[in-house]
């Protein structure tokens, strides 16, 4: 097993330098397309960390500002979800689950303009899930026919004006 490196002091995160490619990708693997690692605009492919109930974990994906987006497989009600979670970097806290990347760069980017994340205390986290998931269902449609798990996905209308 590949061990990632632990980012965990501010700002949580640093670009992957192009030496490190092994770490995340086969490395028998035939060489990935140039744009095989964009996600959007100003998306850096990164590691990471974010919080779990015990401690940082480390990650790999990409950031922009203090968001954080890895793809990942979890386990939820016995069932496996292939997701991006979007995360929040200076305290590690999960923001939501998205059907794929590019549905979390919309999300991050709604979730940025319309929230002040000046304050991370775990009291205004818990608040500020509340306001994210208000929004996120004004903007979003959730996916659930796969199980109990909320994926948000982008509206169309969304990834016309995305690009």
């Amino acid at each position: 097993m590949i061990h990632l490196p632990l980012i965990s002091e501010p700002p949580f995160f640093r670009p992957i330098e192009p030496h490190e490619l092994p770490l995340i990708v086969d490395p028998n693997a035939p060489p990935a397309p140039d744009n095989d690692f964009h996600i959007g605009p100003g998306w850096t492919l990164s590691f990471f960390s974010f919080a779990t109930t015990a401690k940082r974990v480390a990650a790999w994906g990409w950031t922009k500002g203090e968001f954080a987006i890895d793809e990942r497989l979890i386990e939820f009600e016995g069932q496996v979800f292939y997701v991006a979670a979007l995360s929040f970097l200076p305290n590690g806290f999960r923001v939501a689950f998205f059907h794929k990347a590019q549905d979390a760069t919309h999300g991050a980017a709604l979730l940025s303009r319309e929230l002040d994340w000046s304050d991370t205390s775990i009291a205004t986290m818990r608040a500020q899930a509340e306001r994210a998931r208000a929004l996120l269902e004004e903007h979003f449609t959730s996916r659930d026919d796969d199980g109990p798990l909320m994926l948000w996905r982008a509206r169309r209308e969304q990834e016309r004006a995305h690009g």
